[in-house]
């Protein structure tokens, strides 16, 4: 492992939030823990990829954790992770055959396997598979509890959070100071994405803002609709952060 000024948070603070998933291992007799889901891996790890192929670390009692992701996400990782040491698998291979093979090769396969059962990434395929493959281990349930873990906050992940509601009021109201009767929805998220980008969120993306008779629908998609006087209007927008997915701080 090796510090890197680009890192999220410091490496003294990963590596806290690491001996705290280790003493919950602990008491739950977990050998290794496969971490699949994205914001526990943004936790965890400093960096995770997109949900398009399956990807996770591999969180063993004592020793450095292993992540296994696709091969052309490798720069990304390096640049963003505070980790080193990582399986890569060209998109040809199957992803949870990576992780067994890495699980395998590294002495786990008679484990007791720790597994988020409430991820959003363990679909029941993947948790078959794993089952299949690893005749041998034991799969224990680990689900809330990196929840639960991510439930209090460091001293710098207040300022990041701070920083994200201020991008979001700022955003509100340059937004509001634009638009007016006869413009679109679309303008609103228009002012709304420059600000975003201008004071420092991840990505542009505003979150759903609808109008007139669509102003009742929460989470509905951006459009042309004209904004006329007199009806409602329901905006909706989360800075975009790595620091916690999909965003860090919203505004309605």
């Amino acid at each position: 492992m090796s510090d890197d000024a680009r890192l999220v948070f410091s490496r003294a603070e990963y590596e806290a939030r690491l001996r705290a998933v280790r003493h919950e291992m602990a008491a739950r007799r977990v050998d290794v823990l496969l971490v699949d889901e994205a914001e526990h891996l943004a936790y965890l790890a400093g960096w995770h990829a997109s949900g398009s192929r399956y990807h996770g670390c591999l969180v063993p009692s004592d020793g450095d954790p292993v992540m296994v992701f696709r091969r052309l996400d490798e720069a990304a990782f390096l640049e963003r992770s505070w980790l080193s040491d990582r399986v890569c698998f060209p998109d040809t291979e199957d992803p949870v055959e990576a992780v067994v093979r890495t699980i395998t090769a590294r002495g786990w396969a008679a484990c007791r396997l720790g597994v988020e059962t409430d991820s959003h990434y363990l679909t029941v395929q993947v948790y078959e598979a794993l089952r299949r493959a690893l005749p041998r281990a034991t799969l224990v349930d680990f689900a809330t509890v990196l929840r639960e873990l991510r439930l209090r906050k460091s001293p710098r992940e207040i300022e990041y959070l701070r920083h994200a509601a201020s991008i979001a009021d700022h955003a509100m109201r340059d937004a509001v100071a634009v638009i007016g009767e006869g413009m679109s929805e679309r303008e609103a998220a228009v002012a709304a994405s420059q600000t975003f980008l201008r004071l420092g969120a991840d990505t542009a993306r505003t979150g759903p803002i609808t109008s007139g008779r669509r102003s009742g629908t929460l989470h509905g998609l951006l459009g042309d609709h004209r904004l006329s006087r007199g009806t409602s209007s329901t905006w909706s927008w989360f800075p975009p952060s790595t620091v916690t997915v999909p965003g860090s701080c919203g505004r309605r």
